[in-house]
């Protein structure tokens, strides 16, 4: 695991980007995954955690942040530069799981998993999977709103795998 630490200008940054997302799909009628209200954290706070996420992957790759955009980034968070594609998911839960929707909701190469509280000021890398491993490796699990493909962290590649792959 790969610990990042945030300067105060990224944490804010963050936050903005998280404002401005929930603040977009709010103007579009885009409705949230939880009722607002009862979910652990306030919809901007994940939004904010989410870019969190993608930027500490931003910094351990040298690439450059990723915007908010009025659509959605489709399953691809990053190109690297041989051409992989990435989505980066963070658990706000300590070794929580990789987690996706379906096997159509992961449009990447690759998926990396990040750890984050919201209090603190970094992340922690955990590791990344391959499509296909995902595929292999996942079992399902209902967390209270359907049924959800999963893989634990120990599934996961360390991150300095990430460039011999």
């Amino acid at each position: 695991m790969i610990r990042v630490d945030f300067t105060d200008d990224d944490l804010q940054s963050c936050k903005h980007k998280g404002e401005e997302t929930v603040r977009i799909c709010r103007g579009q009628g885009a409705k949230p995954r939880l009722k607002e209200g009862t979910e652990s954290i306030k919809r901007e706070q994940g939004n904010e955690m989410g870019f969190r996420g993608e930027l500490a992957f931003a910094k351990l790759y040298n690439l450059p942040p990723t915007d908010v955009t009025v659509d959605a980034d489709d399953g691809i968070d990053y190109v690297m530069p041989d051409g992989r594609t990435v989505d980066v998911k963070l658990s706000t839960y300590k070794n929580g799981n990789l987690i996706f929707d379906s096997f159509d909701r992961f449009k990447s190469d690759i998926a990396v998993l990040a750890y984050g509280a919201y209090n603190d000021t970094y992340v922690d890398v955990a590791g990344w999977i391959s499509k296909e491993d995902f595929m292999t490796e996942c079992y399902e699990r209902n967390f209270g709103y359907g049924t959800r493909k999963v893989v634990d962290k120990k599934a996961l590649r360390p991150m300095e795998e990430l460039h011999e792959y």
